[in-house]
């Protein structure tokens, strides 16, 4: 239909949110939920890489969620965080049990929390993934970030080159 550029980003540590962390007796992420988003991941790049060869001007950047979620949960103070298991907005165990809503507890700070509620990051998180992923690392971004993404497609053809 015409579209050339495609900002994808991967699938994050679904094993470690606090939806799933409840179901654990000690809040312990996932694993298995982790290992099968990894999988995926990893079959996603050489699938982008391939179609990238075969369709003439397409251009991509593939963001790592999963990487910057798994740096984040590894270091928490590094960003900044005291808490990466429980939600700032839910109830139950963790705030992982239940939705958010009006009658909600809410957390003291939510600048120190990764995550908002049972499944989805605080504004803080979504705000450093931008950062990473729009004008970040090439650590989180393959081939090119999605600032350069946007930019002119000649930029992008070279780094697409340069990266095969």
């Amino acid at each position: 239909m015409g579209a050339r550029k495609f900002a994808i980003i991967n699938i994050g540590l679904l094993g470690c949110v606090p939806a799933v962390r409840v179901l654990s007796p000690t809040g312990e992420c996932w694993d298995s939920l982790n290992q099968l988003a990894g999988g995926f991941n990893e079959a996603l790049r050489p699938w982008l890489a391939g179609l990238a060869r075969r369709l003439p001007g397409l251009a991509y950047s593939l963001a790592d969620l999963f990487a910057f979620t798994r740096d984040t949960l590894a270091d928490p103070q590094a960003s900044g965080y005291t808490e990466v298991a429980g939600a700032c907005c839910g109830g139950g165990r963790l705030r992982g049990e239940a939705q958010c809503s009006p009658n909600s507890t809410l957390c003291a700070n939510r600048d120190q929390h990764v995550f908002w509620d049972r499944a989805h990051f605080s504004q803080r998180t979504a705000f450093l993934i931008a950062q990473a992923f729009c004008n970040g690392p090439a650590k989180y971004t393959n081939p090119v970030n999605f600032m350069q993404l946007a930019g002119s497609v000649s930029e992008i053809t070279e780094a697409l080159e340069s990266s095969r």
